[in-house]
């Protein structure tokens, strides 16, 4: 009986997608709003790391599957809701200064070598202005730094 039901909610839902962005191909983007900044120990490299969730507004991006980049691109758009970008020393030092509520966009410029024969990517931050739609559907007690973890007064920015 049970095992009935199971099989009957299983083709009533879809997988739920697990929105992290992952650009695979130099020109992929985002443009959203910054909503949360997640601190949290990553299991593999056993240091904190950043999570950025992002309200998107618009973008593409080549998602990568083990290790493999897909060759049509993801497009967002106002309605994919919101993604994650993972924290890495470049992307940490540019969004020090965004608050929660401003517009970012982000975008893969291109690769630069390491030594070893190893690339990286070179990932561009633009700051925008504060998304003011967003900011009206919050209360003041929700709004923290995303630096330092301190509320602060939402109205201060908004005058």
């Amino acid at each position: 009986m049970e095992q009935n039901n199971l099989k009957k909610y299983e083709q009533e839902y879809q997988d739920a997608p697990s929105n992290w962005i992952k650009f695979g191909r130099v020109g992929d983007w985002v443009a959203g709003t910054l909503v949360s900044v997640i601190e949290k120990k990553n299991d593999i490299m056993g240091v904190m790391q950043k999570i950025y969730e992002l309200k998107v507004e618009n973008g593409a991006y080549h998602d990568i599957k083990d290790k493999v980049v897909a060759n049509d691109p993801t497009e967002l758009n106002s309605e994919s809701g919101n993604y994650l970008l993972g924290g890495k020393k470049i992307i940490d030092f540019q969004m020090r200064n965004i608050k929660i509520g401003q517009k970012v966009l982000v975008v893969y410029q291109s690769d630069y070598k390491l030594k070893g024969g190893m690339t990286a990517k070179t990932i561009k931050i633009k700051i925008g202005k504060m998304n003011e739609e967003f900011l009206k559907q919050k209360t003041r007690d929700e709004f923290k730094d995303a630096t330092t973890g301190e509320p602060f007064d939402i109205n201060s920015i908004l005058e």
